[in-house]
C-alpha cells in the first residue's frame, strides 16, 4: 500500500508541476462555469410573445394559451425586446386596427407560423376549431443543458485518462519505468497506483460540475459514483 500511495503522490506532484496538466485538471470546471452562463432555461425553449398592451386583454389571454407573454406599452419597447438574444415575436397594432408582427429575422419557423395562426384565429369569425387540451410535461431542463452536462461528465473521465498517459510517458522518457523493474514493486501495484488519480479526480470533478449546474440535489449520488 505504501508503494501504491507513493506512485499516486508522484502523479499529483507531476500534474501540479506541469502547467498543461494543471490546466487539464481545472479545464472541466472552467468549461462548466462558462456553460452555465449560456445554457437556456427550459422556459426559453417555449414560445414567447411581446404583446402591445393596446391590443387588449382578450388578445393577451389568447397568446398566453400558447406560450409566455410579456406586455409592453410602446412599439419601441417591443422592438428592443425582440432584438434581444432569445427567440421572441412582437405583436402590435397594424393598419386598419389589424395586427402587425415585429420580427428580428432569425426566429424559428414555429414561432412565426404559430403567431400567424393565432392572429388568423383572432381575426376570423369561424368557430369550426378542433378541441384541444394543454398538458404540461413538467420539463425542468432544456435538452441542451442535459446533453451538455453529460458531455462535461464524459470529459472528466477522458481528461483523467489523459493525465495518466502523460505521467507514464514522462516516466518512460526519464527511464523511471526501467528503474522500477529492479525494485520490489509488482506490476499490479504500479497499475493500481497509476489508476488512483484516474478514479478520484473524475469523481471530485463530477460532483463539482453537478453542484455548479444545480443538478446535485436532483440526481442519485450513488448511481453517479458507480457510473463514473
Amino acid at each position: 500500500m505504501r508503494r501504491i500511495l507513493s506512485i499516486f503522490k508522484r502523479d499529483i506532484s507531476n500534474s501540479l508541476r506541469d502547467s498543461i496538466l494543471l490546466y487539464m485538471l481545472i479545464a472541466p470546471i472552467l468549461l462548466t462555469i462558462g456553460f452555465k452562463f449560456f445554457i437556456p432555461s427550459a422556459q426559453s425553449a417555449s414560445l414567447q410573445f411581446a404583446i402591445d398592451e393596446r391590443l387588449g386583454r382578450e388578445v393577451i389571454e389568447e397568446f398566453d394559451k400558447y406560450g409566455k407573454v410579456e406586455v409592453y406599452s410602446s412599439v419601441k419597447d417591443i422592438k428592443s425586446r425582440v432584438n434581444n438574444l432569445d427567440d421572441i415575436v412582437g405583436i402590435t397594432i397594424g393598419k386598419d386596427d389589424g395586427y402587425k408582427l415585429i420580427l428580428e429575422g432569425n426566429e424559428t419557423h414555429d414561432s412565426v407560423e404559430i403567431s400567424k395562426m393565432i392572429i388568423r384565429r383572432l381575426t376570423t369569425n369561424s368557430k369550426n376549431y378542433l378541441n384541444y387540451a394543454i398538458k404540461s410535461i413538467k420539463t425542468k431542463a432544456s435538452p441542451l443543458e442535459t446533453i451538455g452536462t453529460i458531455f462535461l461528465l464524459i470529459m472528466t473521465v477522458l481528461v483523467s485518462g489523459i493525465i495518466i498517459g502523460f505521467n507514464i510517458i514522462e516516466e518512460k522518457e526519464s527511464n523511471t519505468l526501467m528503474a522500477l523493474n529492479v525494485t520490489p514493486m509488482r506490476k499490479i501495484e504500479f497499475i493500481i497506483g497509476r489508476s488512483i488519480i484516474g478514479i478520484i479526480l473524475p469523481v471530485i470533478q463530477t460532483y463539482i460540475i453537478l453542484w455548479i449546474l444545480g443538478w446535485l440535489t436532483s440526481v442519485n449520488s450513488l448511481m453517479v459514483l458507480v457510473m463514473i
